[in-house]
């Protein structure tokens, strides 16, 4: 069954109306006495502009007339006009920039229009019907913006509400057709944004976008030097993406590009439409200062040394020259410097590291251009994973090749003071004696730049902070109180695709929006709102979460926990049409694509990342993903084939496609089991892993074919085979198992497994028992009020003998699924499932029966009596338990007791702050944080004093009889991005005993992130044990404490003595 996804029911107009995100609804498809017609009758309103409007507006107006035409087939006329030259038989729409339109300017006056709401407000608009605004005219809707931004916002707005997707060339979503439009007399009208620059980053644009755009963007040759296909085709069609999305910012692809050298237009052209251009962060891993691309730029033209101790004039001089072909276009320049192209000069200061950096240069001679970064910044993550003598000592290692590049050796922090001061100097200069601090300028805190500023280095007020996400959606840090009044403010870096360990994501959709929403909010609210930028990989295919970074930035206070489901209610509505039961299906889809991806991301999973044998994960997962690709199935069948295309690629392709990646590796990793278990399905397994992993090109090649082959390698993504972190070079499979298909095992004819073992009867496997070997037969057990209210057995083919087989109990409590069968080649496994008929015919305590597996078969060549005829016993021990008094609560199943944390007996709320749900959040339900985070002032509790919640919980044993349980309290992986002094913590009590603390996430030296957190964020979880002794059987209470804010608790695992390993943990308990 599908994981619940809360919907905000009654949110939204009928479907007769578009529903644009977040924005305040203004357009309707029938009139009214009042509204203002844009389109009626097979007639449209004119549109007027003056001729000295900013020519980004001119342009979006273009693009609004198409979209009047798009929806209702019908194209407005455009007039450039002026305030003597606008006489006209039917009501137009005046469009304008306050300060910059004289037509505007002419309405405001000759009406006295009250702009005071837009009037020197960032990118505000508004929009109203007035009457007598210019000579000649009756009445007209206005659309005034407060700058150039502001009127371009608010015709895409318009756009958007009449049914023109920002997606509709992108992904192909169709324009919803309309023979009326119409705007309320009132008019659509927004503030400033909440964050000032919101953008996204086009970064590791190779293998997907790059050969896409090469094959539509150019004749097939991209830009000299670097064969860059970014030009000002691409930037036409992204930038008029990047507007319709309210976005105003952005950082280009560097890799293997260089944008201002590519293509001279692209600057002036980002310039025209309104786009604020910038280069992404200076690190180790990425540089780019003073809008200069590293390392294409510098391989172009540059000269000497990538190094300002020994190269300082020129690099200097270089600067200058990019700062003043910069000058005349809205940028923001970023500062700092560091290596060439994510390379360190000076690799390792440590002996031990040569021979890392004599794989490195054969790695470099070896690979691609575009792929000689990951060489050089992941050096680390090689030793890990291909020389693990070195990985203890990876950390120190990196750390020394950091403080020396491209500083000069010996050089330090003040260096880069020095650097700083100088690229601000070279901006005053350029820019004639202005004032620099009104120049905006950003320091990006990623990775050890954000130990560099910890540990001191200075920022001038002015310039913007972007605070970095660990590359996995978890914030490093954010401003304490006292940074969080900066004049240059401060922003976030966050990441919905990357390159690098624990391992690359960047195939499909693996981000979820309320993940996105809980981290996000946490900047909105310590004033995290100057820049926004989120790499987005290739875009697609993360449309969606790229929009809902976007969308939230635009206007965070339309979104909350109680109604942040409803965004992709509002999205799947606009996108593809549906009415309200096939929407919520498609709200379904998306909350648990995401989920299932996040919760470990596709490029992490093998064969044994589920467990094959306890609490049946692995098959609950197949069954998870068969649901969800049928039901997505049938929605896609039942669209129109105008639809089909937008719905296959922002929803079923990345569902189809995941369901078949996780079937494939289970099915291997059942595959490697039963070859261990000399089962002839071994085989059969084999074939259908091949079988699979063909198809998973059969998927890229159905996307690329799409619309005449419109996407044609934008999924060229290799996602299957990875050894590390990088991408493999081609999907492979590996190690798949074969056994013998016409020698019999060396027991008989029949194998048998039992749930729960990866051990097989009879013979020997050392999964038997700790002998190994001459193991007795197998015992399983079952109680009451285990979740999993059955066992099953698995009888298989032990070779090519066909035979029949019996089971048989000696007691009459025992349900068998099959009594007989047989078995062959081609039928060579079955499953027999075994459970308790009644629970009130048992005795109170353990009931033990006995369970026999018979195989016969005709003689046989090669084949002994005692091979074909042939049986294994079973001991199934049913454990009986009663509940005692009036409990209520969740009782112990098979030594353990699992919920989830939304589940609360009681939830106690301290000072207006309660434990509170963000719905679909984490890898199984959700998750519950202390809300609001800022309240009583942002203040922590001490240990079992602070907001709690209570479970309650029945236990029958402890581990061992020591009267001893172990409390595994699961949660996110997030980050002490609150500072030093106040690291992420709660408290757990059982009843009245002693309260213990945690403080789950390590501390790391400034700029690096602790050891374990590569098993975090690969697990997508934090698994927090505590043991509390002294507890015996019988009913208990379970408290969670807040401590600090931010901390999200996702799941609760009770070990009482039987918990198995596995990834999620037992299913949830029962409850009575």
């Amino acid at each position: 069954m599908l994981s619940s996804f809360a919907l905000a029911l009654g949110v939204f107009a009928s479907l007769n109306q578009v529903n644009a995100l977040g924005q305040t609804r203004c357009v309707d498809f029938n009139p009214s006495s009042s509204s203002f017609a844009v389109v009626q009758g097979g007639n449209a309103a004119p549109i007027l502009l003056s001729d000295d409007e900013w020519p980004g507006v001119q342009r979006a107006a273009s693009d609004f007339a198409d979209d009047i035409e798009r929806v209702t087939g019908i194209r407005p006329s455009i007039t450039n006009a002026s305030s003597t030259s606008t006489s006209s038989s039917s009501r137009p729409i005046i469009i304008g920039t306050l300060g910059k339109s004289s037509l505007i300017d002419q309405v405001v006056n000759a009406t006295q229009l009250d702009v005071s709401s837009v009037q020197g407000a960032w990118e505000a608009f508004m929009g109203m019907e007035v009457e007598n605004p210019l000579p000649g005219v009756d009445s007209a809707y206005v659309v005034i913006g407060a700058d150039k931004r502001g009127t371009i916002f608010a015709l895409y707005d318009l756009s958007e509400q009449f049914g023109v997707s920002p997606w509709y060339w992108w992904a192909d979503v169709p324009v919803k057709k309309h023979s009326q439009l119409f705007i309320s007399p009132d008019g659509c009208a927004h503030g400033s944004p909440t964050v000032q620059y919101r953008a996204f980053f086009i970064n590791d644009e190779q293998p997907g976008l790059t050969n896409w755009a090469l094959e539509k963007f150019t004749n097939g040759t991209g830009a000299p030097g670097d064969n860059s296909p970014f030009n000002r085709l691409f930037h036409t069609k992204l930038f008029e993406l990047i507007l319709r999305m309210k976005a105003n910012y952005f950082w280009p692809a560097q890799w293997s590009s260089a944008f201002n050298v590519d293509d001279p237009e692209n600057q002036p052209l980002a310039d025209m439409f309104g786009v604020v251009m910038g280069t992404r962060q200076v690190t180790p891993f990425h540089e780019e200062p003073m809008l200069r691309s590293i390392p294409i730029e510098w391989q172009l033209l540059g000269k000497g040394e990538w190094n300002y101790t020994t190269n300082s004039d020129f690099i200097f001089q270089w600067w200058v020259n990019s700062t003043i072909r910069a000058k005349p276009y809205e940028s923001i320049y970023t500062l700092g410097m560091r290596g060439d192209g994510d390379c360190m000069y000076q690799l390792f200061h440590h002996g031990t590291g040569t021979n890392m950096v004599n794989h490195a240069i054969v790695l470099h001679n070896m690979a691609p251009r575009w792929q000689l970064h990951t060489i050089h910044c992941h050096l680390q993550t090689m030793m890990v994973f291909a020389w693990p003598a070195y990985a203890m000592h990876g950390n120190l290692m990196i750390n020394d090749a950091l403080v020396s590049v491209p500083l000069g050796e010996g050089t330090n922090i003040a260096l880069l003071e020095k650097i700083i001061s100088d690229q601000r100097e070279i901006i005053s200069d350029v820019f004639n004696g202005t004032n620099v601090t009104t120049i905006p300028q950003v320091w990006t805190l990623y990775k050890e730049v954000q130990g560099f500023y910890e540990d001191g280095l200075p920022a001038p007020d002015d310039i913007a902070l972007l605070w970095s996400d660990d590359n996995w959606g978890n914030i490093r840090r954010y401003p304490v109180p006292s940074e969080r009044n900066r004049a240059g403010g401060s922003g976030v870096y966050y990441h919905v695709d990357y390159v690098g360990d624990p391992r690359d994501y960047k195939w499909v959709p693996s981000s979820q929006v309320p993940k996105m929403f809980e981290q996000l909010s946490l900047a909105i609210e310590r004033n995290a709102s100057r820049i926004w930028v989120l790499n987005v990989g290739d875009l697609k295919p993360l449309e969606r979460e790229t929009e809902f970074f976007l969308n939230y930035a635009y206007d965070s206070s339309k979104w909350n926990l109680t109604n942040l489901d409803s965004w992709i209610e509002a999205w799947a509505q606009r996108e593809f049409g549906l009415d309200d039961e096939d929407t919520k299906t498609v709200v379904r889809l998306v909350a648990n694509l995401t989920q299932f991806n996040a919760r470990r991301k596709p490029e992490l999973i093998n064969g044994t990342t589920f467990s094959l044998v306890n609490y049946r994960e692995a098959d609950t997962v197949l069954n998870q993903w068969d649901t969800l690709l049928n039901t997505s199935t049938k929605l896609f069948d039942s669209l129109d084939n105008a639809t089909q295309p937008a719905f296959y690629q922002l929803v079923h392709h990345p569902i189809i496609a995941s369901a078949n990646l996780n079937k494939l590796l289970i099915t291997a990793g059942k595959n490697a089991l039963r070859a261990t278990q000399a089962f002839l399905s071994t085989n059969e397994l084999g074939d259908l892993a091949q079988e699979l992993f063909e198809k998973d090109f059969d998927f890229e090649e159905a996307y690329h074919s799409l619309l005449d082959g419109k996407w044609d390698h934008i999924m060229d993504q290799t996602h299957l085979g990875y050894v590390y972190w990088q991408q493999p070079m081609t999907n492979s499979l590996t190690g798949l198992a074969r056994v013998q298909s016409r020698k019999t095992a060396l027991p008989g004819i029949m194998r048998m497994t039992p749930e729960g073992s990866s051990g097989a009867w009879p013979g020997d496997n050392p999964n038997d028992c700790p002998a190994h070997f001459s193991c007795p037969d197998p015992t399983i057990t079952l109680d009451n009020f285990d979740p999993i209210f059955n066992r099953f057995v698995d009888l298989g083919s032990g070779g090519p003998t066909s035979f029949t087989f019996t089971v048989s109990s000696n007691v009459s409590w025992l349900n068998l699924s099959a009594t007989q069968g047989n078995l062959s080649p081609d039928h060579p496994e079955e499953r027999v499932w075994i459970s308790v008929a009644d629970w009130d015919q048992l005795e109170e305590g353990d009931n033990t029966a006995h369970v026999t597996f018979a195989a016969s078969a005709p003689p046989a060549p090669g084949l002994t009596l005692q091979m074909r005829n042939m049986s294994v016993g079973m001991t199934l021990i049913a454990t009986k338990k009663v509940v005692s008094g009036n409990f209520s609560g969740f009782v112990e199943g098979a030594g353990a007791i699992a919920f989830e944390a939304a589940h609360t007996s009681r939830n106690n709320p301290v000072e207006g702050i309660t434990w509170t749900e963000i719905p679909g959040l984490g890898r199984t339900l959700s998750g519950i944080t202390p809300w609001p985070r800022s309240g009583a002032d942002g203040a922590n509790f001490s240990a079992g004093t602070g907001p709690s919640v209570e479970y309650d919980f029945f236990n029958f044993n402890t581990i061992s009889d020591s009267g001893n349980i172990t409390v595994i309290t699961h949660v996110s992986p997030s980050l002490n991005a609150n500072g030093e002094d106040r690291p992420l913590g709660f408290a757990v009590q059982v009843d009245d005993l002693p309260v213990q603390s945690s403080y789950f996430m390590p501390f790391a030296p400034p700029g690096q992130l602790p050891d374990v957190w590569l098993d975090f964020v690969a697990n997508s979880i934090v698994p927090v044990n505590m043991t509390f002794e002294g507890v015996q059987p019988g009913a208990h209470t379970l408290k969670i404490f807040m401590i600090e804010p931010a901390v999200v608790v996702q799941r609760v695992i009770i070990d009482t003595g039987g918990l198995k390993p596995s990834y999620f943990g037992p299913p949830e308990s029962m409850q009575v």
